[in-house]
This record gives structure tokens, C-alpha cells and sequence, in this order.
């Protein structure tokens, strides 16, 4: 690989439209004619640099996060229309919210509190907990046919729609 020299002027504001662009630290190290390692002792050494290349990544992900939002909690859109007598008019309409962008923002903002319905989760090594949350009745008989005596000898604790229970059925 070709050394490369930093330049003040010039390689703040190549990182910095490089990173906007969406390439990683390798990709922009390889655009200014470096190695992975001297990118990031530039880094160290060039605060400017490095100031050019955190702003450039914080952009995209700010505009990506405010357009999650936007679809979690629906929004309005106006567009304009032409009459078929050639007249143009504005019309608002609602944007109903996308439950997936709800779920999405929900389970990494209120991770306790939103986790997904049905996740499985098992103890580390030299444990035998486990934990299961299951949110429709006839998954039990599904779990208890995957794990297997497991489900009689650990009581895993099956949390529902509204309430807590404990699962007693013996296992297949």
C-alpha cells in the first residue's frame, strides 16, 4: 500500500464525505491510501480528522433514528392532485404507524419492558435454568415438546397477555 501524508487541508473533509457516504474505517483508510492501523493513529493524532469522521456517522444514523420514529408513531403526508376538471389540490392524509418500526424502537429504548413475545432464553454453562416467555397458550405444548423434560423438572415460568402462571403439565 501506497503511503499516504495527512493533509490538513484535504483529508478531514475526504473522511468526512467518505464516512457520509456510508463506507466503514477500512473502506475510508483504503480511500486515502493507508492501512487500517495508520487510520487509526490519525485518529489519535488528528482531532480534526477524527472530530469530521464522528459527525459524518452521527448525520446518517440521526436521520435514519428521526425516520424510525416517524414511521413508530405514523405521520402526515400532503400531496398534490390534479382534478380531472385540471384543478390542483392538496390532500393530507395519515400514515398509519408501522408496528414493526414500534417493535423495533420499543425493544431497544424499553428492552425490560418490551421484549419479544416469544424469545427463549437459557442459563450460562453449569446451569439448567430456563426461562421462557410465551405470549399464546398453544405454544406450551410446542416448548414442552422442544426442550422435553426439561419443562416438568424446571416449572420455566410462562408469562402470558395479563398474568403470571406457572406451567405444571408433564412433558411428552
Amino acid at each position: 500500500m501506497t503511503r499516504s501524508k495527512y493533509d490538513p487541508e484535504r483529508t478531514p473533509g475526504l473522511v468526512y464525505r467518505s464516512a457520509l457516504l456510508g463506507l466503514t474505517e477500512k473502506e475510508i483508510a483504503g480511500v486515502l491510501g493507508i492501512s487500517p492501523s495508520s487510520f487509526e493513529s490519525w485518529k489519535k493524532k488528528h482531532p480534526e480528522m477524527r472530530e469530521q469522521l464522528e459527525i459524518a456517522k452521527a448525520e446518517p444514523d440521526g436521520r435514519v433514528v428521526a425516520a424510525l420514529y416517524r414511521a413508530a408513531i405514523g405521520y402526515e403526508v400532503t400531496e398534490t392532485r390534479e382534478t380531472r376538471k385540471g384543478d390542483v389540490v392538496a390532500l393530507t392524509r395519515f400514515i398509519p404507524p408501522d408496528v414493526r418500526a414500534a417493535t423495533l424502537w420499543l425493544t431497544n429504548r424499553r428492552r425490560g419492558q418490551w421484549t419479544s413475545p416469544n424469545a427463549i432464553t437459557r442459563g450460562g454453562s453449569g446451569t439448567t435454568n430456563v426461562n421462557i416467555k410465551i405470549s399464546a397458550p398453544e405454544t406450551n405444548s410446542l416448548v414442552a415438546e422442544v426442550i422435553g423434560s426439561r419443562v416438568e423438572e424446571e416449572k420455566p415460568v410462562l408469562i402470558g397477555e395479563v398474568q403470571k402462571e406457572e406451567d405444571d403439565a408433564p412433558s411428552a
